[in-house]
């Protein structure tokens, strides 16, 4: 008979029973699993009617560990990545954002969590200093201590390729007045195309942020040189919020780019 067990449930085993008929007869077991801690074997033998345990062993599963990236945003200079860490954030594991144009690695980010909580799009991996049409690849590297061989270990995952958009000529002026803001902004080109603005307040009792309300608005061409839009953000009761005023594709919400933060 065999078993998984899990740690968080060390006294809920359930067997599975294979009945060996031969003599000298080998099996296959295969187990699905893959989050057990251990698996447990026992090898039993029915005698004048009583079960005698032969052997036993216990195994563990070979370590493995799982990750990815996606991507947030880029524009003509940044380009930002979510992490996804399958099983959350294991201890000993230095995870690493690689950088290459061409051949060529350009740069090395290190991946620190904020919290055991924030493994995910709440975390991003910003990568700055980027050149305006430029191809580069992005690829996520983890070091760790293999605890099965105890030898160092380098694991890398999916590459993403992405290339910048051209150089972005934009320009914006915030204007507060006593119960909202006023925001103008200029573009000289059409990569991105609109205007949007995200609020998010805290709560303090469940201390988290979070979203209140969108909106977006169209650049349009007035003078036939620039592309204009304006719009009002009403301010809000909470006592602390945070207004983030972004412009981006409307075709392609990956293609963004942060214009400012308004903070109560």
């Amino acid at each position: 008979k065999y078993a998984s067990i899990y740690e968080d449930y060390p006294d809920q085993i359930f067997y599975d029973v294979l009945t060996l008929s031969g003599i000298d007869e080998t099996v296959e077991i295969e187990f699905y699993d893959s989050d057990a801690t251990k698996y447990h074997l026992v090898l039993e033998a029915v005698f004048d009617g009583n079960t005698v345990i032969v052997d036993e062993v216990y195994i563990s599963p070979p370590f493995k560990f799982n990750a990815s990236i996606f991507i947030s945003y880029y524009n003509d200079k940044e380009a930002a990545f979510g992490v996804y860490l399958e099983g959350g954030i294991i201890d000993g594991i230095e995870l690493y954002l690689d950088v290459y144009r061409g051949s060529n690695k350009v740069n090395e980010i290190e991946y620190i969590p904020s919290s055991e909580e924030s493994y995910s799009s709440h975390d991003h991996l910003i990568v700055s200093g980027l050149s305006p049409e430029t191809e580069y690849s992005f690829i996520l590297r983890a070091n760790y201590v293999n605890p099965d061989t105890l030898r160092e270990e380098s694991l890398e995952f999916e590459q993403i390729v992405i290339t910048t958009l051209p150089k972005l000529d934009i320009s914006f002026e915030v204007v507060e007045y006593d119960s909202y803001y006023e925001v103008f902004v200029t573009s000289k080109n059409l990569e991105l195309d609109q205007v949007s603005y995200e609020i998010y307040y805290y709560d303090e009792v469940n201390q988290y942020w979070y979203y209140l309300e969108s909106n977006y608005y169209i650049l349009s061409n007035f003078d036939g040189e620039e592309y204009q839009t304006s719009f009002i953000v009403n301010k809000q009761i909470f006592d602390e919020y945070y207004v983030e005023i972004m412009i981006e594709s409307s075709l392609d919400y990956q293609k963004s780019k942060s214009l400012i933060r308004i903070e109560s």
